[in-house]
């Protein structure tokens, strides 16, 4: 994907999106960042007690991990929960307005990069 194509008119030569397109594509950002943040976050209050306690059995678990990889997978979650309100928010906005700013959409896509670098550490800290 080309940095150049998050322009606000579309595709070169074509139409822009009209604001109630806009808004439908924003309501869909809403429903699933919502979704996502509250799911994972759900998740993430779960698993808090025994990501951060590794080796004890809490509530019929057992984390065998290490305290670092709990913390970090914690840290994973964390960061995919904010990742879903920031999205929900992008939606909002353009909901509301009918329009993309370029701004949120670099917000949205560093949210999508800082994700992508928890990942990657959490998964190089599983060997």
């Amino acid at each position: 994907m080309n940095l150049n194509s998050l322009s606000l008119a579309g595709a070169a030569g074509s139409a822009p999106m009209s604001a109630a397109t806009v808004r439908r594509l924003g309501m869909a950002l809403i429903v699933i960042g919502t979704l996502l943040a509250l799911g994972v976050g759900y998740l993430a209050l779960q698993l808090a007690p025994t990501l951060l306690h590794p080796g004890e059995l809490i509530g019929g678990e057992r984390f065998t991990g290490s305290a670092a990889l709990g913390r970090q997978m914690l840290g994973l979650l964390a960061v995919v929960t904010l990742s879903g309100a920031v999205f929900a928010a992008i939606g909002v906005h353009q909901w509301r307005t009918g329009r993309r700013d370029k701004r949120l959409l670099m917000v949205g896509l560093a949210m999508i990069v800082v994700t992508i670098i928890a990942a990657g550490r959490t998964s190089s800290m599983l060997g």
